[in-house]
């Protein structure tokens, strides 16, 4: 266990090093030449490679693969850099000024490394307690690792659909995939080590943006280390306020997630409860899904759009974006919403700190963010390969409005920080009272207006709309009020501190974070669901770290300007949530033994020896891409599919829930006649008519399992019948396997 730890923190600071001098120019405005930001530059600069090089069939995904790889961007960054240097060098004259050391104060750099390193040891301890796959939706994601690694082609056969190729399949499963090469470990071990890496990149890039917080208007070194500790505390460890709600309830930690509650007629029960997941729910619960692995990449995002705004990155910090931006097609399309707010945004400060007027800065903003984000997705786009966004468009939210109190349980932590850092914003701009009532108003107007112009599209009363949301409180009108204060003071003019001023990345996250909180009040993304809950979930979740880094911002900025009692109640507010953290992990860790171990499946040694074994003699033996038959796989229980989940030895179906929601409207005709032909096998089908029906559907071997004679009540008659027409090739406790006899031997 120790050594796969060790390895895997390794592949991780090699791809950080690999990577380094790019770091140090794309991300110069962060303290520590952006070292909290290069391991997940690596990691997505070797994801994409990895990835560009199986599309086109010039790499492979094996472990030789992986190392050529992270020598060729080793190799073509540090040469880069070397030759930069070196022509700076022979073009300067006499004792011209020499290049400052990419690391000028090293205290906050080791920092943000021993906090990286204590972190990544920590969750690995605490993932080792309890490594097994077996709950929720685990898995799937063990399912896409091992079809990312014994898949063949590109892109990969869909474990849980033979014959179509997945629709799932993020770009952080094949990082995950590479690191894995990299470490020498198994995808079952790689399911874990990925989670503590991640959680580790997580909490480091939130340090370097939160010491960046501090050092952006010239202050003391000495404060970046705290602020930046306080910044990965709020993003990566504290709960929000509902956990002191349902404290001393049946599953509290879980329950602390689900307090905001939508219901009316039109909905599944008459009730959905709505997702508010934050980080730490996200590791705790450890489903290592796309929304999950992606953060730390977005807080690179948002770091690289950051110093694109100050005028302080590299010159090649266009393409990073770019690429960084596309990228998220692949690593997560529902963080798509998001980056496309902040693009704007980020280019809208960069042309105000240069002295352009709103409207030209606004033009030039909409005009480079849609090609930067556009050059990327287009890039990514040519080569992404059977993923599908199974959305339909856009609908009006004019029934679930979200009232205060519940959305004060998932958000309110963070608004007095906020507060504080508009109302410090506006002092010093010397803001108007008329301008800033007027900004106050805007956003609540702009709410309104875009419910009276939804129900008049859809023909819904206005006055049934009012009911709906005057029935309770919204927090809809408080959100928006602050995101519309937020965006005046962001597309502001230069502050006298500088280019940049103190708080002006706060403020960029401030607009865009506070903005996807509104945006599910008034609108949802149409997809399988029918309802609001997987737009609340994701919008929200991409929100956190957003409006923590800027609640951070706002209570330091208090306590310099001597506000002391205010921003310890600001942080008193951030952070209280914190005892979440603890808690809910003991509270976890109680409800089993530990097993130290980091493989997924090491649980099925002890618990189903039998198994186990069928699943080891299934990779040694049987060829990747040959087809299995097993019972049809039900959603939330993972031994309906373990077989194809733990080889990637694809079935005819694995969990229909999950397949139908990533495949939408294809759904009915990649899934017709697969049900019926597993019954028919496991069933009816006798002798020839067997053999020519597992031929048709190109199966390899027959699964019959306790799953299968459950599922289709098969007594020991039938099971006898298919020995007398396929031969046995493992058997084992209550498992047998069967294969297709040789062509000549049938």
């Amino acid at each position: 266990m120790a050594r796969q730890l060790l390895a895997w923190y390794l592949a991780l600071g090699a791809a950080g090093v690999a990577v380094w001098p790019l770091a140090a120019r794309g991300l110069a405005p962060l303290p520590g030449a952006g070292a909290a930001l290069a391991r997940p530059l690596g990691l997505l600069a070797g994801g994409l490679l990895l990835w560009f090089g199986n599309a086109t069939g010039l790499a492979g995904r094996g472990r030789g693969s992986a190392w050529a790889i992270l020598g060729l961007l080793a190799l073509a960054v540090w040469g880069i850099e070397t030759s930069t240097v070196r022509w700076r060098v022979a073009g300067r004259t006499g004792a011209g000024p020499r290049q400052e050391p990419p690391v000028r104060d090293w205290r906050p750099f080791l920092t943000g490394e021993l906090l990286f390193a204590a972190t990544f040891a920590h969750w690995g301890v605490v993932r080792a307690w309890m490594p097994a796959a077996r709950h929720t939706e685990q898995a799937t994601d063990l399912m896409l690792l091992h079809a990312v690694a014994s898949g063949r082609g590109f892109p990969p056969e869909d474990p849980w659909l033979a014959g179509v190729p997945l629709a799932y399949h993020d770009l952080a499963v094949w990082i995950a995939h590479w690191m894995a090469r990299l470490a020498g470990v198994t995808p079952d071990v790689a399911f874990n080590l990925v989670q503590a890496g991640s959680f580790a990149l997580l909490v480091h890039a939130a340090y370097g943006l939160g010491a960046a917080l501090s050092r952006r208007d010239g202050g003391a070194p000495r404060r970046a280390i705290p602020a930046g500790l306080l910044a990965a505390g709020a993003v990566g460890l504290a709960g929000n306020l509902a956990f002191w709600v349902v404290r001393g309830t049946a599953q509290w930690w879980w329950a602390a997630s689900r307090v905001v509650v939508d219901t009316g007629p039109g909905l599944p029960g008459g009730r959905v409860e709505m997702i508010h997941e934050f980080p730490f729910f996200s590791y705790l619960l450890g489903d290592p899904h796309a929304h999950v692995l992606a953060m730390p990449f977005a807080l690179l995002l948002l770091g690289l759009l950051w110093a694109a705004a100050s005028g302080e990155g590299g010159r090649g910090l266009w393409p990073l974006l770019a690429l960084g931006g596309g990228a998220f097609l692949l690593l997560d399309p529902w963080e798509l919403p998001g980056i496309a707010l902040l693009f704007p945004l980020a280019l809208l400060v960069r042309g105000r700190l240069r002295g352009c007027s709103f409207a030209a800065a606004s033009l030039r903003a909409l005009a480079g963010g849609a090609a930067l984000l556009g050059a990327g997705l287009l890039l990514v786009t040519a080569v992404r390969g059977g993923g599908t966004v199974p959305l339909r468009g856009l609908l009006p939210n004019l029934d679930h409005p979200t009232a205060l109190l519940p959305g004060l349980l998932v958000t309110g932590q963070f608004l007095p920080g906020l507060a504080l850092l508009l109302g410090l914003a506006a002092r010093e701009r010397h803001l108007p009272g008329r301008a800033l009532a007027g900004a106050l108003l805007a956003g609540p107007v702009a709410v309104a207006l875009a419910l009276v112009a939804a129900a008049a599209a859809t023909g819904v009363p206005l006055a049934a709309v009012a009911a709906r949301w005057t029935a309770a409180v919204p927090i809809a009108p408080l959100l928006a009020a602050l995101a519309g204060l937020a965006f005046l003071l962001l597309a502001g003019e230069g502050e006298p501190s500088g280019p940049g001023g103190g708080e002006r990345l706060a403020l960029l996250a401030a607009t865009a974070g506070l903005a996807l909180l509104v945006a599910p009040e008034v609108a949802l993304l149409h997809d399988t669901f029918g309802h609001r809950l997987n737009t609340v979930f994701k919008l929200s979740y991409q929100a956190w770290p957003l409006l923590a880094l800027a609640a951070v911002r706002g209570a330091l900025g208090a306590w310099r300007a001597g506000w002391r009692a205010a921003a310890l109640l600001a942080l008193g507010g951030l952070f209280a949530g914190l005892p979440y953290a603890p808690l809910a992990l003991a509270a976890r860790l109680e409800e089993r033994p530990p097993e130290w171990s980091l493989d997924a499946l090491a649980h099925l040694r002890r618990e189903a020896p039998a198994e186990a074994a069928l699943l080891a003699w299934v990779e040694r033996n049987v060829p990747p891409g040959t087809r299995v038959l097993q019972a049809e796989g039900e959603s939330y229980r993972p031994e309906s599919v373990r077989l194809s989940t733990a080889t990637g030895r694809p079935a005819l179906l694995g969990w229909v829930g999950h397949e139908q929601q990533w495949r939408g409207r294809e759904w009915g005709r990649l899934a017709a006649g697969r049900a019926e032909a597993i019954r028919r096998l496991y069933e009816e089908a006798e002798g020839e008519e067997l053999l020519a029906l597992l031929a048709r559907w190109q199966v390899g071997c027959v699964l019959v399992g306790p799953e299968e004679r459950a599922r289709y009540r098969l007594p020991e008659s039938r099971e006898e019948a298919l020995a007398a027409v396929l031969p046995e090739a493992f058997a084992a406790g209550d498992w047998r396997l069967f294969r297709m006899p040789e062509e000549g031997n049938r």
